[in-house]
This record gives structure tokens, C-alpha cells and sequence, in this order.
């Protein structure tokens, strides 16, 4: 169902896969991408992370300027994308001054206010954020203008986003209270805190427990598009089953949760930690159970755990 209907994907930093999906050929979705332009270049004219891996070549391939040709040179400043059906390519809609922070709620805003307002103009009835870069759960996203990536802090808190997305859900006439998917394609977004923070903005919320393997998701293999939730699943299901290359990178989690009945959990997850405190204040006993339980307990790295630690402290709630 849906099919009718037009369905917004917004794609924010990197997950350039997607350009050469035929997914975006589907007529009623309408695709607009955040391209954060990268300063740091190799001789050999890729554009680097620090440690020497490749991240893309320049000019980017399966982008055209609005005229019908392609960027001949190394772009430096930060640009809009839009998926033009008629020539079926990704097309360059608007050129920054500058690369722009992607770490700063105003870039965020800046550029959900165009595409959300060109959605709009479109007869958009669902919309559905993805964003894709380093994920930290609680303490935040992003990472942009970090130039040791290990020795990172993550710049931007969860707040922040939370603010930029509202604000431009609240500007924009027309567009709809809440988005109809936000994702994370980025590591450890799947919290606890991070969702306490992102549950007011959206109707279903997808991310990864765990830090996600560098491949992120399998933007290339989707095929459906009749509904944002629906598009959800077949991320989630794509990216667990699919080898990215020729084998699975690890561990991989993903889930998909209806913020609808979030609060509900929240009420029951609270009262039972008033529960345990007070245990814990008078309950020797119980303190013993409850440290031998969370040592053997499921767990992932998280942001400011050493990878050797015995005991990470992102703890799996089902644990």
C-alpha cells in the first residue's frame, strides 16, 4: 500500500551507496542527500580518512551538476542532492559557501528546511531521516570536525538533533508532528538514552545496539518503497543478512522501535530501577546477584571503553 502516495528519504553525510540503488528510480519516493565535502585528499586524488583509507573518489560518481554534466574537480564545500526523475540521477540542487559543520544543529536545520519544504511542494504523505556517521548512544552523534578520529569526542548531543529536526518539523507548513522513520546508520544509537531523546520526533526509530561494522547498510540490494516503515524492515532485514563483499563483518545488530509504546517501557524501566535502589541500599544479597548478572551479562564496546575491556559498559537491556 502506499504506492500513491510520495515518500521523503533524506540522506545525511556519507551513505553515498544509495546513488546507483534502483530503488530511487521508484516514482513516488523523492530523494534529497546531505553531501559533507571532505579537505583531506591523497596523492593519488581519493579523499582519505586519517588513517589512510580511502573514503570515495572525486569527482563523486553518479552526481551531475544541474545542467547535465559532471563536477570535474574535487568539491571542498558542502552540497545539497536531489534525485531528479527525469534524467533518473542524482543531481547538485545547492552549493554551501563553505563545508559546513556537520556537528552544528543550524547545518542541520539549514538543510532539512529545503528539502523538507520541497517534500512538501511534492504532496509528501510519510518522511524518513537517515543520518550516517559515528554514532555514541547517550553521549551523542557525529564527529565531523574531529580531525584524529581516534582520539575523537563525539561534538554534537542527541539534544541537539532532537532541536534541529523539531525545529524544521515546526517551520516548515505542511509538514507532518512527527517524522515517520528517523534512522541511525552509525554505531551504539540504539539506546536507551539516545531514544529518550529522539522518541518525541518520530513515529518508528531504527539503529544498532552494537558498533557497526565500517560497510554500514546495504543501501545498494533495497527494492522497496512503498512506505517508510516498510523500507525500515527491508533495512534491517538486508543489512543482517547480506555480506557486504565477500563475508559478514561483526557483530551486527539492528531493531525497529514503535515510539508509541516507548513511554510505557520508560515508566516500567524506571519504576523497576526505584526498585532495585532501594534493594541495593539495604540488600547485600541482592548486590551480590545483581554484580555476578551484569558480569555475564551481553554487552558492547561503547564510546569511552578501552576494546580490551572485560566488561563494556553498553549493556543489552534483554540480557
Amino acid at each position: 500500500y502506499f504506492l500513491d502516495n510520495d515518500l521523503e528519504f533524506f540522506i545525511m553525510q556519507d551513505a553515498l551507496e544509495l546513488i546507483e540503488s534502483n530503488l530511487l528510480s521508484t516514482p513516488s519516493l523523492t530523494t534529497w542527500a546531505y553531501f559533507d565535502a571532505r579537505n583531506l585528499e591523497s596523492a593519488m586524488g581519493r579523499d582519505v580518512y586519517p588513517d589512510g583509507l580511502p573514503v570515495l573518489d572525486f569527482p563523486v560518481p553518479s552526481v551531475y551538476n544541474a545542467d547535465g554534466t559532471q563536477p570535474t574537480r574535487k568539491e571542498t564545500r558542502s552540497q545539497y542532492w536531489k534525485w531528479i526523475h527525469e534524467t533518473n540521477r542524482m543531481t547538485i540542487q545547492q552549493t554551501l559557501a563553505q563545508e559546513a559543520n556537520g556537528d552544528d544543529p543550524q547545518t542541520i536545520y539549514d538543510y532539512l528546511l529545503v528539502a523538507m519544504s520541497d517534500c512538501v511542494g511534492q504532496g509528501a504523505e510519510e518522511y524518513m531521516l537517515i543520518f550516517s556517521s559515528h554514532g555514541a548512544g547517550v553521549y551523542g552523534f557525529g564527529g565531523d570536525e574531529d580531525i584524529d578520529r581516534r582520539q575523537r569526542r563525539l561534538t554534537q548531543s542527541n539534544a541537539n538533533v532532537v532541536n534541529a529536526i523539531q525545529t524544521a518539523l515546526d517551520t516548515v507548513d505542511g509538514a507532518p508532528a512527527q517524522l515517520d522513520v528517523l534512522g541511525f546508520d552509525a554505531c551504539l544509537m540504539m539506546s536507551l538514552g539516545a531514544l529518550d531523546d529522539y522518541a518525541p520526533v518520530t513515529k518508528y526509530f531504527i539503529a544498532s545496539e552494537a558498533v557497526e561494522p565500517g560497510h554500514g547498510w546495504s543501501y545498494s540490494t533495497l527494492t522497496t518503497a512503498d512506505s517508510a516503515l516498510g523500507m525500515a524492515q527491508e533495512m534491517y532485514a538486508k543489512f543482517l543478512s547480506d555480506p557486504q563483499g565477500d563475508f559478514h563483518q561483526g557483530p551486527k545488530t539492528l531493531a525497529i522501535v514503535d515510539t508509541a509504546k516507548f513511554p510505557a517501557f520508560v515508566a516500567a524501566w524506571e519504576s523497576l530501577m526505584a526498585s532495585w535502589g532501594a534493594l541495593h541500599a539495604t540488600d547485600a544479597g541482592f548486590v551480590t546477584l545483581l554484580r555476578r548478572a551484569r558480569s555475564t551479562s551481553a554487552a558492547f564496546i561503547d564510546i569511552f571503553d578501552d576494546f580490551t575491556s572485560k566488561i563494556p559498559s553498553a549493556l543489552d537491556f534483554g540480557s
